[in-house]
């Protein structure tokens, strides 16, 4: 039996959302049940860095070692996904560059949620969410102010940040195989 991802190539998946839609609860299923590499710059940030004010120059160090994992993520030749501060195309058009000089394809996918709900989700304790990767109102507005959706030109599909795992796995899915 002939394999049929054998010619495929490995895509790599931008995670985009605001804070608080669903982005880090739809990675962590996917990529377990995708059963691929998962790279979350947010836990960096937390786990380095012991106030995080979301400064350009803490994206920049966030940003560059992600791109230095990324790279090692490269060598395997498998499927990525990476969620990171993806809010500006620019930002997202180096990592789709960086992925074709590497042999991958790049697929963005947008965890869409209204602002309202996203922020009561980042900005609230709850049992799902350790206080520690909390931000207040005025970090949720200065990281929503640079969202930039995607383009017409970019590989994107577009899921609930409301809606089950499954429910957003099967979207997907069905968004992939066409």
């Amino acid at each position: 039996m002939k394999d049929s991802n054998k010619n495929t190539k490995p895509t790599l998946f931008l995670l985009l959302g605001l804070p608080g839609s669903g982005k880090t609860f739809f990675a962590k299923n996917f990529a377990k049940e995708y059963n691929i590499p998962y790279i979350n710059a947010n836990f960096f940030r937390h786990l380095l860095i012991d106030q995080p004010n979301y400064s350009k120059q803490e994206e920049i160090k966030l940003n560059n070692l992600t791109l230095d994992l990324l790279n090692q993520f490269f060598k395997t030749k498998k499927s990525i996904l990476v969620e990171a501060n993806f809010n500006k195309r620019i930002i997202r058009s180096a990592y789709e560059k960086l992925a074709k000089k590497n042999g991958y394809k790049t697929t963005v996918i947008w965890v869409k949620n209204d602002a309202e709900e996203s922020q009561y989700r980042a900005t609230t304790k709850t049992r799902f969410k350790a206080k520690d990767f909390l931000i207040d109102d005025q970090q949720f507005k200065k990281i929503s102010s640079t969202f930039t959706a995607p383009s017409a030109r970019e590989n994107v599909i577009v899921i609930s940040g409301k809606h089950a795992f499954k429910n957003q796995y099967k979207t997907l899915l069905k968004k992939i195989a066409e």
